[in-house]
């Protein structure tokens, strides 16, 4: 909110959805208005995996990540797993968002 001669005024912070650090309902890592932001990065891709499989086939299903990226440059990748499988996946620099999901959210999904 800003105060001008004793009125105040709302004002709204403008955010990028295209930016690379965009997360979809808050501000980014750098906790800023997008106007101006030195780290604005165009996304022109994003691509989702989901991969509720054992934990086998999530880490199987990691080779994937370098031919997606191979294939559509600069795309942001979101992956969405059980948290008994998040261990595997959070350190690994293609992953751009790790998302979890329990039985119960699963089953809501459905």
């Amino acid at each position: 909110m800003v105060t001008l001669n004793g009125c105040s005024k709302v004002t709204w912070m403008m955010y990028h959805e295209d930016c690379f650090f965009f997360t979809g309902y808050k501000p980014c890592q750098y906790k800023r208005a997008c106007d101006g932001c030195p780290h604005y990065k165009t996304v022109k891709s994003r691509v989702l995996i989901i991969s509720l499989e054992a934990m086998g086939a999530v880490l199987r299903s990691t080779c994937l990540l370098l031919p997606i990226l191979r294939k559509y440059k600069d795309a942001h990748i979101t992956w969405i797993t059980y948290a008994s499988s998040k261990p595997l996946l959070e350190n690994n620099p293609y992953i751009h968002r790790l998302l979890t999901v329990d039985a119960k959210t699963t089953a809501i999904m459905q």
